[in-house]
């Protein structure tokens, strides 16, 4: 179905495989693939889950048909569309435009018309795939995949085969154990370190942390990638410690805190909050999840691309401290707490400290970390039930895989005293206001105390123009308008505060 180079092809059809056979079929068993009822991926899965993907050609539109046909809701949308895409019956020129797509449409209002090239082939297609291929078919991904590799679960297709059972037992017991590998070709690789433990992880930064070249841990290589490939930085030893360091990758939540591994990839993170955002209404703290999980499910939506999150970790996020950052001004807003983990000696306990990560930021990509020091995991406070208000913001040139303008994060509290609301305790954070993420303080203590209104936010913009007014030649440029783009963030926060203040004060 690629229309153009192909250049982009292989790309995207790794992306659907990830997308639509982790589990080796389409569809949950027993399901219509024909008419893509049930479960399996929607549309709007496959636009996140190819926001990564990038064609130079222009060859989308086949691309997407193609892709579109595999969705559940393929067809639901059965409106004529041109091949500018917009339904034509929602076009703002219906009543002008002279395509023949709108023509024919206009002439039969009720004719299922598809002009933009595929609906019908795709059905039909759809059809062949169905009665051309058996469920064995269906399921070549976990046939083609080693098997010993395969996790043991219940009914697994391992299971009951003592041969690749017992290859199996072997593996994973290989697993289990710290490995090093050095290279010593001529590409001077360094030296790899994979600990199993948390003990191990922090014996390595304690041994080379202030030895010549240091050392590095590696979890997405999202960052490190590009500092060793455009950069040229050279880190003669990396760290990628192993998933069987609990505190490293778990999220939980407890009764006063939302707990993050800082290792765990965004996309875990995002997943989490999504299922804390549905958890059971029975769930005393139900209520308290999901406005925690909210705005960072909603930030991490636009951050960076599927294929980086689904590799990218938010300890990283905040120990690689970009300006720009989307998720720091939300976590320092949020009153995050970041916990440190150091071991003194080898035979010695270890050590945590705890910093807010509204002072972990010290100055350009600089951290308050020392150098035998990892960030364990980030410790969220849940957000209370009633009349505390979080959101996050951003703005970029496109909306989806690209770097911010300007981010930021706010929280309020509000109170209710005899004729009005007052404020009784707010937080706003910014990216790409500053050399580092920063909170707005002479804007926050010009609106703490005060009544909830408009008239306060209005003085409080006034206040942010003046404690974030920037040079013309401040680097990335823009000024007055990264300056406009935080008060209007400040506006919208208004606006959003006061529509859930209606609905807790109705509920």
């Amino acid at each position: 179905h690629g229309s153009q180079c192909g250049f982009c092809t292989p790309g995207i059809i790794m992306a659907l495989y990830g997308l639509f056979a982790p589990e080796g079929k389409l569809l949950e068993s027993g399901q219509s693939r024909v008419e893509g009822v049930g479960g399996g991926p929607k549309v709007s899965h496959l636009e996140e889950h190819l926001d990564g993907n990038l064609c130079r050609c222009t060859g989308y539109r086949p691309i997407w048909d193609a892709a579109k046909s595999l969705c559940v809701d393929a067809f639901d949308d059965e409106g004529v569309r041109g091949p500018c895409g917009t339904p034509c019956r929602e076009c703002p020129e219906r009543d002008t435009c002279e395509m023949d797509c709108n023509v024919k449409d206009k002439t039969n209002v009720n004719a299922g018309i598809c002009c933009s090239s595929s609906s019908d082939k795709i059905r039909d297609y759809q059809k062949v795939l169905q009665s051309k291929h058996s469920e064995t078919w269906w399921n070549q991904p976990n046939d083609m995949f080693p098997k010993e590799l395969i996790p043991h679960r219940k009914n697994n297709v391992v299971n009951g085969d003592s041969g690749i059972d017992s290859i199996h037992a072997q593996t994973q017991e290989q697993l289990k154990k710290p490995l090093m590998i050095a290279d010593s070709s001529i590409h001077c690789g360094g030296t790899w370190f994979q600990p199993v433990c948390l003990e191990e992880l922090l014996d390595l930064f304690r041994e080379f942390a202030n030895d010549s070249g240091g050392i590095k841990m590696v979890v997405g290589n999202t960052e490190v990638g590009i500092e060793t490939k455009f950069k040229h930085a050279v880190y003669p030893r990396m760290i990628h410690p192993s998933e069987s360091i609990h505190s490293l990758y778990d999220i939980f939540s407890t009764e006063s805190n939302f707990h993050i591994g800082a290792c765990s990839s965004l996309s875990m993170l995002q997943h989490k909050c999504h299922e804390f955002m549905t958890s059971s209404s029975s769930d005393p703290l139900s209520s308290q999840k999901t406005r925690t999980a909210k705005p960072m499910h909603d930030m991490l939506r636009w951050f960076a691309s599927t294929q980086i999150r689904n590799v990218a970790c938010l300890g990283g996020n905040l120990a690689t401290a970009s300006p720009i950052s989307d998720m720091n001004p939300l976590m320092a807003a949020m009153g995050a707490i970041l916990v440190l983990a150091s071991r003194p000696s080898a035979d010695g306990a270890i050590k945590r400290r705890h910093i807010p990560v509204s002072d972990f930021f010290v100055g350009y990509r600089k951290v308050e970390k020392l150098e035998h020091e990892v960030i364990e995991r980030v410790d969220v406070p849940l957000v209370k039930p009633q009349f505390e208000y979080v959101a996050p913001f951003k703005q970029a040139r496109r909306r989806e895989d690209d770097i911010s303008i300007v981010t930021s994060g706010m929280r309020m509290t509000v109170t209710p005293a005899e004729e009005n609301w007052v404020i009784s305790d707010i937080s706003i954070a910014f990216g790409g206001m500053a050399p580092k993420t920063v909170l707005a303080r002479s804007t926050m203590a010009s609106i703490c105390g005060k009544p909830f209104t408009a008239d306060t936010f209005m003085h409080a913009r006034t206040e942010l123009q003046n404690e974030f007014r920037m040079p013309d030649d401040v680097p990335g440029g823009q000024a007055e308008y990264r300056l406009t783009l935080a008060c209007s963030f400040l506006h919208k926060f208004f606006l959003h505060c006061l529509a859930k203040l209606q609905k807790d004060v109705g509920s």
